[in-house]
């Protein structure tokens, strides 16, 4: 049986989706991070690997006619295997990745050929099905990705919290957390976010506050997880909270504008919004659409037309959709 496999690794799950080449998905599965920036190669490999093994397990079995004699099960061969992994953002990081998927596969052996890309290219994918537009994605980092007529990619942001990542998760909760002290400490406005800092804090905002400075990886998760209370007091009508959002989606309008105005795409192009952010942050879609109207009058915004797992999928099955000058490796 020949297939074809997309995957999404992130840098919280990872998803497989094994399908037909006519395009039907047969199987799926799922697994922690493949980002070997966050859990290291090995862990990442092993996450992979068993991904992709309940994918494998879970493909139907073609029932033997009756009254045959029973055949040996036959591994299915894949005829192509796109990967869209977080943390392939450089030259840099190649020999780590390919570490990571070799690994993957010595544990889980698959006759394939495979290429690898950054999740943000099969995010663009599956959002506008190939064709020529923008994303803007806004979870727990932020970047944006636009891909012209001409197949040539054009990309922006999506360089981590210290340089980049404008609108994100990750800023989003540092903002609020930083209203939240300065309003705790009577040098800035009143909000409801205090509540959630103390909460966060257990009441030891200073003790907190340096065990952070310690420890970069629990910064990052409790940044990321203040998200939630800023988008409730929002819901609330917290002023605070609602211009930490405002400001968010303004940034990322900013960053979707500058691919869309470097890729060419003509007066009225197409932005997909991608991300959980854009779901369930009211506040923050509405100051990203306003945003761009302003700048770019005759931008059309939609939502993802499919999840990016099978972007990928789409990519294995149609692999000239690939930019041109993707950055990636292959076997």
């Amino acid at each position: 049986m020949e297939i074809v496999i997309g995957i999404d690794g992130g840098a919280t799950k990872t998803r497989v989706v094994i399908g037909d080449v006519a395009g039907t998905i047969l199987a799926e599965g799922s697994a922690g991070p493949t980002n070997y920036q966050v859990v290291g190669v090995e862990q990442a490999g092993a996450n992979l690997a068993a991904a992709l093994q309940t994918a494998l397990d879970s493909l139907p079995q073609p029932r033997p006619l009756a009254q045959s004699r029973p055949q040996p099960q036959l591994r299915p061969l894949a005829t192509r295997m796109v990967m869209g992994l977080a943390g392939l953002d450089s030259e840099n990081d190649i020999p780590m990745v390919r570490a990571t998927v070799t690994s993957a596969l010595a544990q889980c052996p698959i006759a394939a050929s495979w290429q690898a890309v950054n999740d943000a290219v099969i995010a663009w994918a599956g959002a506008l099905g190939g064709e020529a537009g923008g994303i803007v994605i806004s979870g727990s980092g932020a970047a944006s990705l636009a891909v012209n007529e001409e197949g040539e990619l054009f990309h922006a942001d999506g360089l981590g919290h210290w340089l980049g990542d404008a609108g994100s998760g990750f800023e989003i909760g540092r903002n609020g957390l930083r209203a939240a002290v300065a309003a705790w400490e009577g040098r800035g406005p009143e909000t409801r976010l205090v509540e959630s800092l103390l909460a966060a804090a257990a009441g030891d905002v200073n003790g907190w506050a340096a065990r952070l400075t310690e420890d970069g990886s629990l910064a990052h998760r409790e940044m990321t997880g203040f998200v939630p209370q800023v988008v409730d007091a929002a819901q609330t009508g917290d002023g605070v909270a609602l211009a930490i959002l405002g400001e968010a989606g303004r940034a990322l309008a900013e960053t979707g504008a500058s691919v869309l105005r470097r890729a060419k795409l003509g007066a009225q192009p197409t932005l997909a919004t991608v991300g959980s952010l854009f779901a369930h942050a009211e506040p923050l879609r509405e100051a990203f659409c306003g945003r761009i109207a302003d700048v770019l009058p005759g931008c059309r915004i939609i939502w993802p037309r499919l999840q990016p797992a099978e972007g990928a999928l789409l990519l294995a099955r149609r692999p000239a959709l690939l930019p041109k000058n993707v950055l990636g490796l292959r076997n």
